[in-house]
This record gives C-alpha cells, sequence and structure tokens, in this order.
C-alpha cells in the first residue's frame, strides 16, 4: 500500500507489556514497580 494512505502516529506504551517484564524481574532503566502514592478526591454536588 502507498505511503500517501498511512498516518503518522504517536508512539504508545505498551503497560501490559512492560508490567508482565516488570514482574518477571526484568531490569528496564528509568522503570520501578512501587505502590502508588494515596490519592484524596473531594466530590461535590
Amino acid at each position: 500500500m502507498p505511503s500517501i494512505y498511512w498516518e503518522p502516529r504517536e508512539p504508545r506504551l505498551n503497560r501490559q507489556e512492560l508490567l508482565s517484564e516488570l514482574k518477571q524481574g526484568a531490569a528496564i532503566t528509568g522503570v520501578t514497580l512501587a505502590n502508588p502514592e494515596p490519592v484524596l478526591s473531594v466530590r461535590t454536588r
């Protein structure tokens, strides 16, 4: 197919694959598996 029909897209992070690799013990530069910071959300009507 000619390239004029392709739309350029931004790279997307495959979070599922990354998480799977981390859980298997892979060491990936700049990535750590940790508990998230606590978040407080207040909603009013």
